[in-house]
């Protein structure tokens, strides 16, 4: 069954097109000045979208212009990206992993489902994550939310359970995904609150030190 149309202030929706974790769309409205209207669809946290460059024009032709013209724009960003980081394209599924069947997830690096992610990410470097957390990263919790930080930048996402192919063996991991993540493994150097305090006092004691001193005078009268 097809998804009903959407309206966005009063222009109903003919073509979308998801990229790059959002919309572009091109609607119409035959009664407006404008009949056309592209804009592109944002999605944030807590189910929140909103609607924002939008443009009007009376020409259908003129209108997809800037419809594929948007497209294509992202498309290039998304080649830009590809080619700087350099990644050989592969998508990995359960065969090339570790059955997550009772195991703890935490600390380990486990492989998105290609199927979950939209078709432009449905590549290793988008796969690839460290699990930091969540009632899902245990085989025995009711919970399913599994917390983690993929490895191609290190971004906080969630995850349910069932949305993890496997485990990736540590041998199995390229070059640059070890790298990302003995970077996400360091800890944060923590600075010592006693060394701190004593800096603290150092420079006060240095800048009261160096600090030139100052005669006060009060006009034919005596020094104060």
């Amino acid at each position: 069954m097809a998804e009903p149309k959407r309206t966005i202030e009063g222009y109903e929706e003919m073509y979308a097109v998801k990229l790059c974790g959002g919309e572009i769309i091109l609607a119409e409205n035959p009664t407006a000045e404008a009949r056309y209207m592209v804009c592109d669809c944002n999605y944030h946290p807590l189910g929140i979208v909103e609607y924002n460059n939008a443009l009007g024009n009376t020409d259908f032709v003129e209108a997809m212009k800037l419809f594929t013209h948007r497209i294509s724009e992202r498309i290039i960003s998304l080649e830009n990206e590809r080619e700087t980081r350099g990644i050989p394209l592969q998508t990995l599924t359960a065969a090339d992993c570790q059955s997550i069947k009772d195991e703890n997830l935490e600390g380990r690096v486990v492989v998105i489902k290609p199927e979950v992610l939209a078709p432009e990410y449905q590549s290793i470097d988008y796969q690839l994550a460290l699990v930091t957390g969540g009632f899902g990263a245990s085989p025995t919790a009711r919970g399913r939310a599994v917390y983690c930080k993929d490895l191609i930048e290190g971004k906080t996402t969630q995850w349910s359970r069932s949305d993890i192919a496997g485990i990736m063996p540590p041998d199995r991991l390229p070059d640059w995904a070890r790298v990302n993540l003995e970077a996400l493994q360091k800890p944060a150097e923590k600075e010592s609150v006693l060394e701190k305090i004593k800096q603290d006092r150092e420079g006060k004691q240095n800048g009261e030190q160096t600090k030139p001193k100052t005669k006060k005078t009060k006009k034919d009268g005596p020094e104060l």
